[in-house]
C-alpha cells in the first residue's frame, strides 16, 4: 500500500470516528415531527356576575350576599335589615366590596341604667356575669347569634339553652 493510500485510510477513519457520537446522538433522538391542526377558536372565560360578600355580626340575617361588582358597602346595607343599635361609625360606608370580603358590624352598648342586658348584644364577659351562663353556654349563643340572627323571645333561648337556664334570666331583652 502506498503513502497516499494510507494517510486516506486514516484521515477516513478519523473523520468517521469523530463523526460517530453525532450520528449515535441524531439515532437516538429522531426528529420531531411538527403536525398542524386547524385553528380552533378558543372563546374567553365567563365573566363574573358578582361578587361574594361574609356579613356578620349585628344584623339580622348574618351571612354571604352576592351584589354586583363596583358596590359600595353603604348600598349593601341600604338592602339588609341591621339591628337598631347597629354601630356604622366604625364602618367607611364609601368603601368599594370585593370578593371574599368579611364585614363585621358592632353594636353599641347593650345595657341600660336599669341593669338590664339585651341578650342579643352581650359580650363574652357580659354573657357569663348572667345567672347560669357558663362558657360553653355563653360560647353557644354567641355562635347562634353570628350564624342565625338575634333572638327575638324566650322560647328561642328557651330551646337555643334549655328552659331551666333561660328561666333563671330574668334581666334580660331580646
Amino acid at each position: 500500500m502506498s503513502k497516499g493510500a494510507k494517510n486516506a485510510i486514516f484521515w477516513g477513519l478519523s473523520i468517521a470516528l469523530f463523526l460517530m457520537p453525532f450520528a449515535m446522538y441524531v439515532l437516538d433522538h429522531p426528529s420531531k415531527k411538527v403536525t398542524t391542526y386547524p385553528s380552533i377558536s378558543v372563546s374567553e372565560p365567563t365573566k363574573k356576575v358578582g361578587i361574594e360578600v361574609h356579613m356578620v355580626g349585628a344584623l339580622n340575617q348574618p351571612g354571604v350576599y352576592k351584589v354586583a361588582i363596583g358596590t359600595k358597602l353603604h348600598e349593601l346595607l341600604d338592602q339588609i335589615m341591621l339591628w337598631p343599635n347597629a354601630d356604622l361609625n366604625q364602618l367607611n360606608l364609601a368603601q368599594t366590596l370585593r370578593d371574599g370580603q368579611k364585614i363585621t358590624i358592632k353594636a353599641t352598648k347593650n345595657q341600660n341604667n336599669d341593669g338590664i342586658v339585651n341578650i342579643n348584644l352581650a359580650s363574652y364577659k357580659e354573657l357569663l356575669a348572667l345567672p347560669g351562663i357558663g362558657p360553653t353556654t355563653a360560647k353557644k349563643i354567641m355562635a347562634y347569634r353570628d350564624h342565625h340572627g338575634i333572638i327575638q323571645h324566650q322560647k328561642e333561648l328557651m330551646a337555643l339553652i334549655g328552659q331551666a337556664k333561660a328561666k333563671k334570666l330574668t334581666n334580660v331583652t331580646y
